[in-house]
């Protein structure tokens, strides 16, 4: 009974000894430019208001030891995939207006940036559109040639943010 617990305990950590330890971190903030919304005269004149145009800014963080040699490939953000174009490091605490996103950590923080044409994720593996969908943020990467995915269950919502 002892052997097989023992044999069971050390598969377990061997497969979690397989992925680095990494946290992700993912956040969402609504923008609505300050300008008043444009006014347009209708078809019989009388004057129309369009509504502000809204915008979703992202910001995306991945923390790991300062020796592993992550490289991000891929994003899903609400289930639209893109390719990350550059994660530059960054000195802890991440910060975004009044907002501290990362706390000030030992860990190198990297701020995931991407291209923001979405990709087509019509020849993916099932098992990877299921983590997409039940995920509101998943990233591919890299790490001693193999690849591995960290998802996020929720971004977290901050405060809107209206222009002046």
């Amino acid at each position: 009974m002892k052997k097989g617990l023992l044999t069971t305990a050390l598969l377990f950590s061997l497969v979690i000894a397989g992925q680095p330890p990494i946290k992700l971190y993912g956040f969402s903030r609504v923008s609505t430019p300050g300008m008043v919304p444009a006014r347009e005269p209708d078809e019989n004149g009388r004057t129309i208001s369009k509504p502000a145009n809204e915008s979703i800014d992202y910001f995306i963080y991945l923390a790991a030891g300062h020796s592993l040699k992550i490289q991000p490939k891929e994003i899903w953000i609400r289930g639209k995939r893109y390719t990350v174009s550059s994660s530059p490091v960054i000195q802890s605490p991440a910060v975004a207006g009044t907002d501290t996103l990362v706390k000030t950590t030992l860990l190198k923080i990297q701020e995931i940036k991407w291209d923001h044409n979405p990709l087509n994720t019509i020849s993916l593996p099932a098992t990877i559109k299921k983590l997409a969908a039940a995920n509101e943020l998943v990233l591919k990467y890299q790490w001693k040639g193999k690849t591995y995915y960290k998802a996020v269950k929720k971004i977290k919502e901050l405060e809107p943010f209206f222009g002046e």
